[in-house]
């Protein structure tokens, strides 16, 4: 997580751009990294997952 935290979206594009509307998703996941901050932080509940924005059932 903390090398996606000091990741740019030019970056993220490369790994994800066979993804459907990857240019939206990227700013999602870093939103979720700068949220998260380290590994041990990322939720592993449903309910914890969902609760982060932009994540969803």
């Amino acid at each position: 997580m903390e090398s996606v935290t000091i990741s740019n979206q030019e970056t993220l594009f490369l790994c994800i751009s066979k993804v459907r509307n990857f240019g939206t998703k990227a700013k999602w996941l870093l939103k979720i990294a700068q949220t998260t901050q380290k590994d041990e932080n990322i939720r592993l509940t449903m309910e914890g997952l969902v609760s982060l924005k932009e994540i969803g059932r």
